[in-house]
């Protein structure tokens, strides 16, 4: 939750709404594609759990390198500028 008003930006949520999808739903599409895959022995006639199992486990792989990159650019700090000092406003101090 923001405390800006609404329909101001942040650099942390430049779109001003919340994300839909985090991190999480990635580790849990790794984990269900994993118990899908290696710990379950449910057999269904149209679907092979084994290959949905696989896919949902490349797309969370996927899914999390992706997530990870647009974080750490989103998360650049750039250096603040110094201001520049010339002869005049130093004349202007004394």
């Amino acid at each position: 939750m923001f405390l800006e008003a609404p329909g101001t930006r942040t650099l942390s949520n430049p779109y001003g709404r919340e994300p839909i999808m985090g991190l999480g739903i990635f580790i849990i599409m790794i984990a269900v594609g994993a118990i899908l895959t290696f710990a379950s022995d449910w057999e269904l006639e149209a679907v092979n759990l084994d290959v949905v199992g696989l896919i949902l486990m490349g797309v969370g792989i996927f899914g999390t390198a992706v997530y990870t990159s647009v974080l750490r650019r989103r998360r650049m700090v750039v250096p603040p500028v110094a201001p520049t000092v010339t002869d005049d406003d130093r004349r202007d101090l004394l």
